[in-house]
């Protein structure tokens, strides 16, 4: 009696509708036709439809670190990583070519090559055993303090989620997509590493494709800010953007009648420039004369 003559007319967990203007009872219903007012074409709303057929309806709430800071904190925390990270790879191969020591260990046995590989995967080997400790200890003190959060992500995140998914498993993709875009960023100031010796130009450099995605966020319009931001190799980083921003956005790298969720996009795309970056890398160190 209480739930239906108080709670059901009370704007949904105090206004997680976002967008829509709707009471608990009726959420679900403007949900499903927020989907297709604000879809920005054709194509990004039958891409839409089809992901929320795999969304689970009645969602569940509970209460947890949804409500907290944690998106922000962790979006922050990011960026200082991945910045911590690119000073760790910028000596990497520039050292090297200031101080002459590059010119000895090319003549060694397994010399160029093999070194340049040694290199890159040392590298990739430090930066990721600090981001993964690091976003232990993050997720442990969230989890410790406000335990796992198993509300659906519709609820605390915004309607627009197009995953069936937790705020627990919000929290993990976060911690991936961090781990893969930190990956890309390292493998694109590797790449400058070998072929600049000035180690702070390409400190300069990596620094300012870190902060990047923010510009491009803050000064450009859409569609193209998504599609230069996402397919930056530090595309997911940015003090006010990330995977838990995107997941809230409703927006959709469209070409033609194919539409990408910017979520997916955000994934995919350090996935293709990590190796990418590295193999230009050992390439262009490869193929480096000593001065």
């Amino acid at each position: 009696d209480v739930y239906e003559r108080w709670l059901s007319y009370e704007p949904i967990l105090s206004g997680s509708c976002g967008r829509i203007s709707c009471e608990a009872q009726e959420y679900y219903e403007a949900r499903r036709a927020a989907l297709a007012k604000f879809a920005p074409t054709q194509a990004a709303l039958a891409s839409a439809l089809a992901l929320n057929e795999r969304v689970d309806e009645p969602f569940y709430w509970e209460y947890g670190f949804g409500e907290s800071e944690t998106g922000v904190n962790w979006t922050l925390c990011l960026f200082a990583l991945c910045l911590f990270c690119t000073v760790i790879a910028v000596p990497t191969f520039s050292q090297g070519y200031s101080s002459g020591a590059d010119g000895i260990l090319r003549c060694a046995k397994l010399g160029r090559g093999k070194l340049a590989r040694a290199k890159i995967l040392a590298a990739y080997s430090v930066c990721a055993a600090l981001f993964l400790l690091s976003a232990a200890l993050f997720c442990a003190i969230i989890l410790l303090t406000f335990g796992p959060d198993g509300t659906s992500a519709q609820l605390k995140l915004g309607p627009f989620v197009l995953l069936d998914i937790s705020m627990t498993g919000v929290l993990a993709l976060c911690v991936l997509s961090g781990l893969l875009t930190m990956l890309a960023s390292i493998s694109f100031t590797l790449w400058l590493s070998s072929l600049l010796s000035n180690g702070v130009s390409v400190l300069v450099l990596s620094a300012a494709m870190l902060a990047l995605p923010s510009f491009v966020n803050a000064y450009m319009s859409y569609p193209a800010d998504d599609w230069v931001r996402l397919l930056l190799p530090t595309g997911g980083t940015g003090l006010q953007i990330g995977m838990y921003n995107e997941l809230a956005a409703y927006s959709f790298l469209t070409l033609g009648p194919i539409a990408v969720w910017t979520p997916f996009a955000m994934l995919a795309a350090p996935v293709i420039e990590t190796p990418l970056f590295a193999l230009l890398a050992r390439r262009a160190y490869v193929r480096h004369e000593c001065a």
